[in-house]
């Protein structure tokens, strides 16, 4: 299954250890990736020893897939995201861009609307690794693509297009007190069964 994302950015911390997992140590910095409207998405990379941290700051391009890591929490568990660089490499144009295409299995799915009446699709998708690991992608769909998503099957395999974005948020704990919370998400600009 395809999941290839490219990144064009600005590093925004530096490197450092993140978690050890089959004998490797993993490392984890954040790249910040301006969108047209001049927001950036800033997002979490982990590489592994592999790739040198030598030479990573200022603008990077980073090419690799998007993953997710069970990790344990306080409460429970959390499903986290992050993109997994192959490559760290300075960039030949240095204008931003974020660019992902996956290939999934429609896990969940459920359409809504904004309070302004646009069409919402939240989509889990299912990735199957090469090593047989799976990964459950958040996914977000809008208007006629929203609407399109929500006519598919849950178990359909579809082959899709967007951004990885950032957005934060407030989340009302048990105790009344308000966090703020930021999620990842791929953004969808294109959806086709396959």
């Amino acid at each position: 299954m395809e999941n290839k994302i490219t990144l064009i950015g600005d590093v925004v911390s530096a490197p450092r250890e993140s978690h050890k997992s089959s004998g490797k140590i993993f490392y984890k910095f954040f790249i910040g990736v301006e969108r047209r409207s001049g927001v950036a998405d800033i997002l979490p990379v982990l590489f592994d020893e592999k790739i040198s941290d030598t030479g990573i700051s200022g603008t990077v391009c980073v090419e690799g897939k998007i993953i997710t890591r069970h990790v344990k929490t306080g409460s429970g568990e959390a499903i986290l995201m992050y993109v997994m660089a192959d490559t760290i490499t300075k960039p030949e144009d240095d204008g931003p861009l974020n660019e992902v295409s996956l290939d999934g299995i429609i896990e969940e799915k459920q359409l809504r609307e904004t309070p302004l009446g646009r069409k919402i699709c939240d989509v889990k998708l299912k990735n199957v690794r090469e090593n047989g690991k799976e990964d459950l992608i958040t996914c977000i769909a809008w208007g006629k693509c929203a609407e399109y998503t929500d006519s598919l099957a849950l178990g359909d395999r579809v082959s899709t297009y967007g951004r990885l974005q950032s957005r934060r948020y407030k989340k009302t704990c048990k105790d009344g007190r308000v966090v703020e919370k930021v999620t990842y998400e791929l953004s969808i600009k294109g959806i086709v069964g396959v």
